[in-house]
């Protein structure tokens, strides 16, 4: 359901009440302040029975492209969540293998239920309610994880993934990484990211993300490696890193030329760099209930 601000009859906010034509006053609680002059509200009814209000609104500010400097490139893997160049690990929340057990029973209990019945229905709804927490604590993390590199860098770099192939491929079906995957959900980090980096004047920049585990970031040699191996060890240069952190780099560095800046000295006089520590980044889950 839709009501623009200009129609006849429009919508009107005054506080937390909103009042919609044919519907009347309505009392709704607001995440945040609406900013700008309001274009559409969308009012949505969801499987487990909750309402929720989108307001669409437009600003007439426009940010101010960045001038820093301050470049991350980053890896998304099934090992963990991501990995990036600073060596900042976010852990992989599994928020569907968390779930599995309990929507398991709720779904076996609901094709027991004679069709028709109210408890049925009733189960429908427990079932859509876990749908639910699991999608709301995916969103949750996706938008603390895209808001950290959004806040931090200036210019970020992310592989141009095409998710389709890579969940139904044999090989992913094989392994069980399906799920994984969809789990996952790295187009939708993807999009967060590219949101907020345009309100807040950020570069985001694609790659390619063909062999950017198999090259060595340091000599360029490419190096086949099972997925089994966690570790970059070049047997040209001797550039030894975690391969989640190799990666992140080969990614970083295809982007410099993006940006129009040269690629790593350290590609050409084939130096070491110092070790990097990687250390994992603690999400806060706290807003969200425990399934």
């Amino acid at each position: 359901m839709t009501e623009n601000r200009g129609s006849r009859g429009a919508s009107k906010l005054t506080g937390n009440r909103l009042r919609l034509s044919k519907i009347g006053e309505l009392p709704i609680e607001l995440s945040r302040p609406v900013p700008g002059w309001i274009k559409q509200i969308v009012v949505k009814h969801t499987p487990a029975h909750q309402w929720f209000v989108a307001i669409i609104s437009e600003t007439p500010d426009t940010p101010e492209p960045t001038t820093g400097t301050r470049a991350v490139g980053i890896d998304l893997n099934l090992e963990n969540f991501s990995t990036d160049t600073d060596g900042k690990i976010f852990p992989h929340p599994h928020n569907v293998r968390k779930a599995a057990k309990r929507l398991r029973r709720a779904q076996r209990k609901l094709s027991r239920a004679v069709k028709g019945s109210r408890n049925r229905r009733k189960q429908r709804v427990t079932v859509a309610r876990i749908h639910e927490r699991v999608e709301n604590r995916r969103d949750d993390f996706l938008h603390t994880w895209s808001r950290y590199y959004v806040d931090t860098y200036d210019r970020i770099a992310l592989e141009h993934l095409n998710i389709r192939p890579m969940v139904e491929s044999l090989e992913a079906k094989f392994r069980g990484r399906s799920r994984s995957i969809l789990d996952a959900a790295w187009y939708k980090a993807r999009e967060f990211i590219r949101y907020k980096a345009a309100n807040a004047g950020t570069y985001v920049h694609l790659v390619d993300p063909a062999n950017t585990t198999q090259d060595c970031f340091l000599c360029g040699h490419r190096e086949k490696k099972d997925l089994a191996q966690r570790t970059h060890a070049c047997p040209v240069c001797g550039y030894t890193v975690p391969r989640d952190l190799n990666a992140a780099q080969n990614i970083l560095k295809r982007a410099a030329v993006g940006w129009g800046t040269p690629e790593s000295t350290l590609v050409e006089i084939r130096t070491t760099t110092p070790p990097i520590l990687v250390v994992q980044v603690p999400v806060n889950e706290a807003r969200i209930s425990r399934l």
